[in-house]
């Protein structure tokens, strides 16, 4: 996709939700999940993972999150 068709495509997203339905997640896809993770998403404990590239875990929430900086750039590609 041409930069200028990739700027076009992300203009008008006014949504964490909206983001998120736009990002490509191909790379995700193709990789392998660990067969031995428990499925849930609160595999948390810390161990090697030999047969697979990623275990997935459920992310604990921030009880009191702030906002600290953002990338100006990024603001203006997204629109």
């Amino acid at each position: 996709m041409s930069e200028r068709a990739q700027k076009k495509s992300v203009k008008g997203i006014a949504t964490i939700e909206e983001f998120a339905k736009a990002a490509d997640y191909s790379l995700m896809m193709s990789l392998n999940r660990d067969p031995d993770s428990d499925g849930t998403g609160y595999d948390h404990k810390l161990r090697q993972v030999f047969t697979g590239h990623f275990v997935p875990v459920k992310p604990t929430p921030i009880a009191d999150p702030i906002y600290i900086t953002h990338s100006q750039p990024l603001f203006e590609e997204l629109g």
